[in-house]
């Protein structure tokens, strides 16, 4: 009777919660927990963190200055941390402004967020804290380790980096969670990670140094990374 109760309790709380009116969210500091890779980096993307599913997907907004054109787009993204397929992106492109904030463009995209937050039944204000690495749980200890290749010569765009892996490590067992070939890059960093409030899983913050118009920006990528599988 009291595991039905529970049920039903955590079914009432998960269904009010994806239901309830879309809030702004708050923006988080993405270097935080570590040091800007380069000095010529002018900006690094907002993220805005939105919550998380069951099985998995996380929903958030990242804001990304258009330098040379001008204005701001609003990325909406709901990734699948399994996976790390995208499940829904879409683009708020202010081309005229770059003095608007996400309460104008949440406004603007309500209706269509909030639909999709439905759908992917994301609960939210959940696990939206960025925590620093390591992670220690129980006798357990997670830390990721970035290694790159390099190409014996280097672009002046595009860098020099041939391949870059991340590994997680959980004690003295590790597992790969990402790999990018050319990526036209020219350095990576760990900013952190997101942790499920629904299973042992985390969402790895890596962060993407690349040129941009004037000097180089800091990009996000997302890598979903299991606590329980996949380490040898």
């Amino acid at each position: 009777m009291k595991t039905a109760i529970a049920i039903i309790s955590y079914l009432l709380f998960t269904l009010s919660a994806y239901a309830l009116d879309l809030k702004t969210p708050a923006p988080v500091d993405m270097i935080s927990h570590s040091k800007p890779p380069s000095k010529d980096m002018y900006f690094a993307s907002e993220i805005y963190p939105v919550g998380w599913s069951k099985d998995g997907h996380f929903a958030f907004v990242q804001k990304n200055e258009v330098a040379g054109r001008g204005g701001i787009k609003f990325s909406y993204f709901i990734i699948d941390s399994v996976t790390d397929k995208v499940a829904w992106n879409y683009i708020d492109d202010w081309i005229d402004s770059n003095n608007t904030t996400i309460h104008q463009s949440i406004k603007k995209s309500k209706n269509r967020f909030k639909k999709q937050l439905e759908k992917y039944e994301i609960v939210q204000n959940r696990g939206i804290d960025l925590h620093a690495f390591p992670l220690n749980h129980g006798d357990q200890k997670f830390f990721p380790e970035i290694e790159i290749l390099k190409k014996k010569e280097s672009h002046p765009f595009l860098g020099d980096i041939k391949s870059v892996s991340i590994f997680m490590n959980k004690n003295t067992k590790r597992k790969r969670i990402f790999l990018k070939k050319d990526p036209g890059a020219f350095s990576y960093w760990i900013t952190g990670y997101f942790a499920s409030p629904f299973e042992k899983r985390i969402l790895v913050g890596i962060g993407e140094e690349k040129w941009g118009h004037e000097g180089t920006e800091g990009h996000i990528i997302f890598s979903g990374c299991s606590l329980k599988s996949g380490y040898k």
